[in-house]
């Protein structure tokens, strides 16, 4: 006999008719389950989770230890407190220089040519060490990085180089809306002066000096500082507007020669002269490393010649021939050129500041400090005797 079931409406009426109806209800009370579970969740988690972000609370700040001096400054002429991060996107650090906070730190700074005694205690596993230098591996005469156990404590790098974990250029180039062109013929005619240079080290590893005083045989190179006859300011800064001045509107040429030919080194020396109406003649790093910074028509480079003869027949060629001599100058009206004077002003610290709040950032330790940090990234000159 046949038999009519109806179970939530749906009526059975054979056999194979009934397995179908049972598998359509299960399906039916799962599927019904399943959105009950997804709202739950959804109004859960709108209360409960926490929405990502790279960087850690704001509210909790990031302290920044002094660990040694800086020339002598125990606040590395910037000072405590927060001052420095003002204007940073991320500015919730301090920097202190309180020796009895150091394993409370989120980070120790370290200036490399000064480094001493290694701090005993127990270290906070998040914490940063940070090695820093301005100046070249051949620049510093104190070699206790090399040893442990300093060569593998660090855990981040600020130096000039590239592949620093900050790194500290000496300035920047940033295109900017087209400035008001100048007329650098009539510029250049009014200049009385061939070639300047400023310096106070005199015995350098570059040997800068040695190309300067052969150069000098062939054309006239005013000497300015400690390394020469001719004074512009007691103390030349590179920031200082009178030796700017003087150079900006007698000089045709300016020589940014480096105290050493490391990769990546390129100084302050070669920003502050492409501010200015003046045609950098450049000797210091690989000339792909100033190719990366600049245009190739902006400075002339060394490299180029084969000796400082060479060098000397191209500059008097050009201050006669003053039309070829301004093609230097072509584009430069679409850029700013910056650099920075003193540590206060460096936008690195907000890099700093950043990165002691990233989240993502993966803890490492430097093993050796040695191979990355080494004279051997220097060359050793070869157009002087």
């Amino acid at each position: 006999m046949m038999m009519n079931i109806s179970i939530f409406g749906i009526s059975l009426v054979t056999a194979s008719d009934k397995t179908m109806a049972i598998r359509s209800i299960k399906i039916h009370i799962i599927a019904t389950m399943y959105c009950l579970c997804v709202v739950w969740w959804l109004s859960k988690s709108g209360q409960d989770r926490i929405p990502y972000s790279r960087h850690r609370d704001n509210s909790e700040t990031r302290l920044i230890l002094f660990g040694n001096t800086f020339w002598g400054d125990t606040t590395w002429e910037i000072g405590e407190g927060s001052e420095v991060f003002a204007n940073c996107p991320v500015n919730n650090c301090y920097l202190t220089s309180d020796k009895s906070r150091i394993a409370k730190s989120d980070a120790v700074l370290f200036h490399v040519h000064e480094l001493d005694t290694f701090p005993e205690y127990e270290r906070p596993i998040k914490q940063r060490w940070v090695f820093f230098m301005l100046e070249s591996p051949q620049f510093s005469a104190n070699t206790v990085y090399r040893g442990e156990p300093w060569r593998s404590a660090f855990n981040w790098t600020m130096t000039y180089k590239l592949d620093s974990d900050i790194p500290i250029p000496y300035g920047h180039i940033e295109r900017v809306p087209r400035k008001s062109t100048k007329d650098y013929l009539t510029i250049s005619k009014s200049k009385s002066r061939l070639v300047a240079w400023f310096a106070s080290n005199c015995h350098t590893n570059s040997k800068r000096e040695l190309y300067v005083r052969e150069l000098a045989r062939y054309l006239t190179v005013d000497v300015i500082g400690v390394c020469g006859r001719r004074v512009c300011a007691r103390n030349y800064s590179g920031g200082d507007e009178e030796c700017q001045t003087l150079i900006n509107n007698t000089y045709l040429f300016y020589l940014s020669f480096e105290n050493s030919l490391c990769a990546d080194y390129v100084t302050e020396k070669f920003y502050k002269i492409l501010q200015l109406d003046v045609v950098p003649i450049v000797r210091g790093a690989a000339r792909d490393d100033y190719e990366k910074i600049a245009k190739r028509n902006w400075y002339i480079n060394t490299n180029d010649y084969d000796s400082p003869k060479a060098l000397s027949d191209h500059l008097l060629r050009l201050s006669r021939n003053l039309s070829d001599y301004v093609r230097h100058f072509k584009g430069k009206e679409f850029y700013e050129f910056n650099t920075y004077y003193g540590l206060k002003r460096l936008p690195q610290w907000c890099k700093l500041c950043e990165k002691l709040n990233d989240e993502t950032e993966r803890p490492k330790i430097i093993r050796d400090i040695r191979s990355w940090w080494s004279t051997t990234n220097c060359a050793q000159p070869s157009d002087v005797g």
